[in-house]
């Protein structure tokens, strides 16, 4: 059976690769680790994983354009960065282009159903021309931010699925915290621990295992995946596994373990140090070119582009 790296299994690794014990008035308790543990996946590893540039935890929620032409990037987003826009009119896709402030002046007629294209103020995206109503709907794709790893007791595994009522079986009576209204993500418990449904509501407390969602669950809507027995309930912006690819999860241990005891001038740190940098360098190996394939060319074609021909 695999090895799961839940906020348990990470943690013993953590204490292993730094000599730590787990006495809380040394500051290596679950609490002050797996505070550790999410410091050092946002400033660490997911900075490694923007820099790859191989999409990474990408994905897209559709928002409704209607009567405003501002709408706020989507607050899961890593650093309230979009990876892209697509404007869509239910049948027809296509990609909107970004512009400068400074063309701004070039958009003034009132818009009229679809926009010409969009800049960014703030934590918003303002599309142009900025007066005017407009119809379909905006994709906004972008990095979401990885979860906060908690204790796995805060967490559940799915046992059995009742798609079409929005159901959920867990595998042992839901966390307090699973109320009427509460907001539920659930992830996969595959490498990447990717989030299949994000931001659902509770309807109503749990009857004994199963809790109902207000919405479709099924993997129909956009920008959603149907969940799986063995995937992972937890409260939003929480996970039982880290978000990241496994091979990932080593550079996350020694960064945390390196840390840990650099602030105490422990002198492992003359090992772990290069161990961490050799980890980082690996880093790039395993992250780029996820399609190592090369296309093939194709022979005896011909092409003019003003004038040119290769």
């Amino acid at each position: 059976m695999a090895l799961r790296y839940d906020s348990a299994t990470l943690l013993d690794s953590i204490r292993q690769a730094a000599g730590l014990n787990s006495v809380q008035t040394d500051g290596n308790d679950d609490e002050d680790l797996l505070k550790l543990v999410n410091e050092r996946m946002r400033d660490t590893v997911m900075p490694k994983l923007m820099q790859a540039r191989e999409e990474y935890g990408i994905r897209s929620v559709r928002v409704a354009l209607g009567s405003v032409s501002r709408y706020r990037i989507p607050h899961r987003a890593m650093g309230n960065k979009l990876r892209d826009l697509i404007y869509s009119d239910g049948s027809t896709r296509s990609y909107l282009p970004r512009i400068v402030r400074e063309d701004i002046d070039l958009y003034t007629d009132p818009g009229s159903g679809t926009p010409d294209g969009w800049y960014l103020e703030g934590n918003y995206v303002q599309l142009v021309p900025i007066q005017g109503s407009y119809t379909g709907f905006l994709e906004m794709a972008f990095m979401v931010r990885p979860s906060l790893m908690v204790p796995i007791a805060e967490t559940r595994t799915i046992s059995a699925l009742a798609l079409s009522s929005k159901q959920v079986t867990l595998s042992a009576t839901p966390p307090a915290t699973f109320v009427d209204g509460a907001k539920i993500d659930i992830h996969s418990f595959e490498s990447g621990a990717e989030i299949k449904l994000m931001d659902l509501t509770q309807v109503g407390a749990p009857a004994g295992s199963v809790i109902t969602f207000l919405e479709t669950i099924d993997g129909s809507s956009f920008g959603t995946m149907a969940p799986a027995v063995g995937d992972y309930a937890c409260l939003a912006g929480e996970s039982a596994l880290p978000q990241i690819p496994e091979d990932m999860i080593p550079t996350l241990i020694g960064s945390v373990a390196l840390f840990r005891i650099g602030a105490d001038g422990d002198p492992k740190v003359q090992i772990l140090g290069p161990l961490l940098t050799e980890q980082m360098k690996a880093a790039d190996v395993l992250l780029s070119d996820r399609v190592e394939g090369r296309p093939r060319r194709v022979q005896g074609w011909r092409r003019q582009i003003q004038g040119w021909s290769p």
